[in-house]
């Protein structure tokens, strides 16, 4: 995952040696209740709960009162991101409540079970991501294509296609490196810290039996 490149790099920048948990001090420090990188991740899924409920009512006006049919699928399409995007914060809570809350089991499985569940969730949002900037394009294309047949044929109309293929594959190509680059600082930033040090924690583990 790319994420994993990312945090390579972070870990590089000099930090300050920390002293070696013990498994009682690992144990009690997965039962607090809110430590600080998991209070950051419910707390920004919060706020994306409240950015997402507004986005709903506005693509969805948009979608009904609007007066281009391209703006009007746009919304469309930016309506369906949303709800799908709701899925996933729920999803996020479910692991927040149940996949990374403290377990009765062995500490070692306690400890890679919520890195399981951090990567799963790092690994749906990166590729959700992905996939709305494609399905923008894609659909933002082909409502330029049929733009472009009512006003134009034949060669003419081949032409303006092709210009426009390479346009957006420019266009596509660089916001593709420029979203995948900000996806993963902002997947480091939420995730990757609480990942490491819970990847601490199973080496520290290891060391001491």
């Amino acid at each position: 995952m790319e994420l994993d490149e990312m945090r390579q790099r972070w870990r590089q920048q000099p930090t300050e040696p920390t002293a070696r948990l013990t498994p009682e001090a690992m144990q009690a420090i997965l039962n607090q209740p809110s430590s600080s990188p998991l209070q950051r991740i419910r707390r920004n899924a919060q706020w994306e709960v409240g950015l997402t409920l507004l986005t709903l009512p506005v693509a969805a006006s948009i979608m009904l009162f609007g007066q281009q049919p391209y703006t009007r699928t746009m919304a469309g399409w930016l309506l369906l991101v949303a709800v799908g995007f709701l899925f996933y914060i729920y999803q996020k809570f479910r692991v927040l409540n149940d996949g990374l809350a403290p377990g009765v089991g062995d500490l070692r499985q306690q400890l890679e079970q919520q890195s399981r569940s951090l990567r799963r969730l790092v690994q749906i949002y990166y590729r959700a991501t992905m996939l709305t900037l494609f399905g923008s394009f894609g659909i933002g294309f082909v409502m330029q294509v049929l733009r472009f047949a009512h006003t134009a044929e034949g060669l003419k109309l081949a032409l303006m296609v092709g210009t426009l293929v390479i346009g957006y594959l420019i266009i596509g190509w660089l916001a593709y490196l420029a979203l995948q680059k900000f996806t993963r600082w902002y997947l480091q930033r939420l995730y990757g810290q609480h990942l490491d040090r819970l990847e601490g924690y199973l080496h520290d583990l290891q060391a001491t039996n």
